[in-house]
């Protein structure tokens, strides 16, 4: 249930205006995509053997698996992402709608197999009670099944003077939250550190660093109390536009795998 939260709450921060300095880090802009992409596809292997694997790392406060597709509007918004197996069966879809300010307006889930069952995880209100102002948005988090709502709660995601976010909170159990991040930025804008939350106290600190082409070079993943750490590093090939087409990943000190990713351009 906690994988499935921070999957969700990171779609609660996505979309700006792909032209622009865009703050939020699953837009096209933190993503650094160069020229107008329209869909991209990500296939991770065994470095060793080739084989096609999952691989799920905990990245910028969220959970991340490296099969998906993704399909970006032309402000760069991401109107669709597929999780796949490693086969490429479909296992999940998340569907985004994006207000004008680019803030994510509405967003559902789609489980593969599951049709009784969905989740919407984020619709924003239409009260000034909901959307308080340009740095703090709030919206209804529902569980649907068979139609019934399951569950309901409000989320607050605050914003800083740049629109970058900051935090993310579960404003119905404030002594009791199951989980939220806060973010810290570098000079260039990008995320730098990502303090996850659970009942108050840290739960676990992400530790980022990009090299010269703006792209993740490594990062720590501390996991509290025990202090346990682990370490990323990552070196890539690119395609003639910049962007990246190949990502070999050492997970400390141990070169493990390999993804590769592919890009529809608009003409």
């Amino acid at each position: 249930m906690k994988k499935m939260l921070l999957i969700l709450l990171v779609f609660l921060l996505v979309g700006c205006q792909k032209t622009e300095t865009n703050p939020n880090e699953y837009s096209a802009y933190m993503l650094n995509i160069k020229g107008d992409v329209e869909s991209l596809t990500e296939q991770i292997y065994d470095m060793h053997t080739g084989e096609k694997v999952n691989f799920e790392v905990f990245e910028m406060g969220y959970y991340s698996s490296s099969n998906y597709t993704c399909r970006f509007d032309e402000k760069g918004n991401p109107l669709e992402i597929i999780e796949l197996t490693p086969e490429g069966e479909e296992v999940v879809t998340w569907l985004s709608e994006f207000d004008d300010n680019n803030r994510i307006k509405r967003f559902t889930a789609i489980f593969a197999g599951m049709e009784e069952f969905s989740e919407t995880a984020f619709e924003q209100g239409e009260d000034d009670n909901v959307i308080v102002n340009n740095n703090i948005v709030r919206g209804i988090q529902r569980t649907i099944y068979k139609n019934d709502i399951i569950s309901e709660t409000l989320v607050t995601s605050t914003f800083d003077d740049s629109g970058r976010v900051i935090r993310v909170s579960n404003d119905v159990e404030v002594d009791g939250l199951e989980g939220y991040p806060l973010y810290d930025y570098n000079k260039d804008g990008r995320i730098s550190d990502v303090y996850w939350y659970s009942e108050g106290e840290k739960d676990c600190h992400v530790v980022i660093k990009y090299n010269d082409k703006g792209y993740m070079s490594n990062y720590r993943y501390i996991i509290n109390p025990m202090n346990e750490i682990e370490l990323l590093e990552f070196d890539y090939n690119y395609d003639e536009e910049g962007n990246w087409i190949e990502q070999k990943i050492t997970v400390d000190g141990e070169d493990l795998y390999v993804i590769k990713r592919t890009y529809q351009y608009r003409d």
